[in-house]
């Protein structure tokens, strides 16, 4: 990839779940009865209200009935309509503020009223959701009409009639949710599947980072000697032998990242990385300027490289060989786990620079779950198209920046977010801010929610798919569902 630049940022651009799929939707009227050929397709909006009105209606009569579980339910079949509806916001322990909604604390209740009224709200309350999702099913289209855009539509505007009823198990299940037994509340079945994730993926990191061996003082290799540089800090365990310029605990943390790398991402695919029993040779230039001494005499670097390799700040090459340059060692530390994921990634899954999504995204994720840094970017000057992106891009390098949330707020403002499809068909060199962090958060919400999913979209991909296809194939959804269903997992995993 190619250098330089990152607005001033960063100056050197790399060159370089396993939860259950949701089903697709039904398309079928639901058992609730044959549905009404008097229900149109433009009578959608006067559904929305009518089922707001009753919501709304039934909300207030469970308040006084105590029916506390049932008002809550209902609070978020409004907010499903009206997502800045105050009083379901208040309820459900949201605040408001410059990053809108956030949710604060929210306290599952207990029903304390009289037995005789719970039932009877929740026999309303039921039988609404049985009315009111034959009559969706009914005017999103009839006979020959199966298509995405109409499965898309169906989804969407069940997903408010999901909450009516305790017993729609089957609706919601198809809508791709499941029963937290702990939260004792339906979520979706990626945020289960994220949580359960983060967890695993955290004792891993950490077993990890103890099985590391004490590295041992070595000296430099034959073709690093070659070089010219004075290399003070050399150290080498059974995997990996780092030769820098840097302070010695430098040399011992990188040692560190790249020894973990491989288990990490073999365990994580569940797909061996092939240089898993295979030594790496890292150089580590605590100065950039002398990369070009380093690749004109390095015997691995073919003379036509030269110029290429000496304008990135990290790159593979040779066998197993990988040399990284920075002003700080974070930045090396950065630059060199981002590279060394890129070789899985390619290894592996075939992935390549034109599939930005996930050559960027991905590796960007994995990379910061070794080395806790997003520090190396891949973004362009000329992609700073208004003042907005560039602010964006100049918050993505603070590492106390939540990259989730700051895809999450984009996309809620659908004037200036790029929409997925166009995401998934940028090529790395084409990249803006906004573009990079929907697609980061695009492969976050795959790994930790759908890891078998993603296995398959990147071995599509590799099959010569486009990654749209890939998407849709795999997910039995439409990217514009897709793109809704990840915005729903960064408000559900982010507090919104």
């Amino acid at each position: 990839m190619k250098n330089p630049r990152l607005a001033a940022l960063w100056p050197f651009v790399l060159s370089l779940l396993a939860a259950a799929p949701a089903p697709a939707l039904a398309c079928g009227p639901s058992s609730g009865g044959p549905p009404s050929a008097a229900v149109r397709r433009d009578d959608l909006g006067a559904l929305r209200a009518e089922l707001l009105a009753k919501a709304e209606e039934l909300a207030e009569r469970a308040q006084k009935a105590q029916a506390n579980v049932a008002r809550d339910e209902l609070y978020r079949a409004i907010l499903c309509i009206e997502p800045d509806h105050k009083e379901a916001r208040k309820v459900l322990g949201y605040a408001k503020g410059k990053q809108g909604w956030t949710l604060k604390k929210y306290v599952p209740q207990k029903d304390r009223g009289k037995p005789e009224d719970l039932a009877a709200i929740a026999q309303e309350r039921s039988s609404l959701g049985v009315d009111f999702e034959r009559r969706f099913r009914a005017a999103l289209g009839g006979e020959g009409d199966e298509g995405p855009a109409r499965l898309d539509a169906q989804r969407r505007e069940l997903l408010a009639v999901m909450w009516f009823g305790d017993d729609n198990i089957e609706l919601r299940r198809e809508l791709g949710f499941e029963f937290d037994e702990e939260a004792k509340r339906w979520l979706m079945s990626e945020v289960l599947a994220a949580r359960a994730d983060r967890a695993e993926r955290k004792e891993l990191l950490e077993r990890l980072a103890q099985e590391v061996p004490e590295p041992e003082a070595t000296e430099v290799d034959e073709s690093g000697a070659k070089t010219g540089i004075g290399f003070f800090s050399v150290f080498a365990n059974d995997r990996v032998l780092v030769c820098s310029t840097g302070k010695p605990e430098e040399a011992k943390r990188l040692l560190s990242i790249l020894h973990s790398a491989p288990e990490f991402l073999s365990e994580s695919f569940r797909r061996s990385d092939p240089t898993l029993d295979q030594k790496w040779f890292v150089y580590d230039l605590a100065n950039p300027n002398l990369r070009r001494q380093f690749y004109d005499n390095h015997p691995d670097v073919k003379p036509e490289d030269r110029d290429r390799f000496a304008n990135s700040a990290a790159i593979t090459f040779g066998f197993l060989a990988l040399c990284g340059s920075g002003d700080t060692p974070a930045n090396r530390y950065d630059c060199i786990s981002l590279s060394r994921v890129g070789h899985y990634l390619r290894q592996v899954f075939g992935v390549q620079v034109e599939r930005g999504w996930a050559w960027a995204g991905l590796s960007t994720y994995l990379s910061y779950q070794l080395c806790g840094t997003r520090l190396t970017q891949w973004i362009q000057d000329t992609k700073y198209s208004d003042g907005k992106a560039k602010d964006l891009g100049e918050r993505l390098m603070d590492p106390k920046v939540d990259w989730l949330l700051e895809a999450r707020l984009l996309m809620e403002d659908p004037g200036r977010a790029p929409s997925l499809r166009t995401v998934l068909g940028r090529e790395t060199k084409d990249l803006g801010p906004d573009e990079l962090v929907i697609g980061y958060a695009f492969c976050a919400f795959l790994f930790e929610g759908r890891r078998d999913d993603l296995c398959r979209i990147l071995d599509r991909m590799r099959e010569g798919q486009t990654s749209p296809q890939a998407v849709e194939g795999i997910l039995s959804m439409s990217v514009e569902s897709a793109s809704q269903r990840l915005l729903e997992w960064l408000q559900a995993m982010t507090g919104a």
